[in-house]
């Protein structure tokens, strides 16, 4: 296989994952297929970035998507969704709570990714959809701040009951989102996540 019949190996199947999502009823069978067409596109491109690298002349593999659309035309104009989706590992206890946020919440554009997910830990996201994963994790600590305003040892007001919640907060569903998805979505600086 040569560059050409990756990026066409990807592109199709980036088009059966999004003709899969874009279906208004979909069903148990339909969020299996997602998750298999997904590992299938992950396998596929982690495939291709170990075979090419910078010194071969090819594009890096953290920017390759983005090449790859303006390259094939498959970039709606005007468009600047990613479609492609990439494997991100989460705790099992932070996907829990992550489900059950989306549906309390009505979260629409993380209800996808998250209906079906096996026990592996392992969700495909596109950037849109890891953004607004990244969002919602702000959201939670933004939110914990206004319930547990005490958490600050040097407050008069201070309460270790307020301090433990935060910390709950940050260094489980914050710390574990932010790490997990910058780790695989490199273009996201991490600094502006605040």
């Amino acid at each position: 296989m040569n560059s050409t019949d990756y990026i066409l190996s990807l592109c199709a199947l980036n088009k059966w994952l999004e003709s899969l999502e874009n279906k208004a009823d979909s069903n148990i069978e339909d969020r299996k297929t997602i998750h298999e067409v997904s590992e299938c596109f992950n396998n596929v491109f982690n495939k291709f970035s170990e075979i090419y690298k910078d010194e071969t002349g090819m594009e890096p593999p953290d920017n390759f998507c983005e090449v790859m659309l303006y390259n094939k035309g498959v970039r709606d104009k005007g468009s600047t969704h990613l479609l492609f989706k990439r494997e991100v590992t989460l705790p099992q206890d932070v996907i829990t709570l992550v489900r059950q946020l989306v549906a309390k919440n009505e979260y629409i554009k993380l209800k996808s990714p998250f209906e079906f997910v096996g026990y592996s830990g392992q969700i495909y996201l596109n950037i849109e959809e890891a953004e607004a994963l990244i969002e919602l994790a702000i959201i939670e600590q933004k939110k914990a701040l206004l319930k547990y305003p005490n958490y600050d040892r040097s407050l008069e007001s201070y309460s270790s009951e307020h301090e433990m919640q935060i910390l709950d907060i940050q260094q489980g569903l914050y710390d574990k989102v932010v790490l997990s998805v910058t780790k695989v979505f490199k273009e996201f600086d991490k600094t502006c996540l605040i």
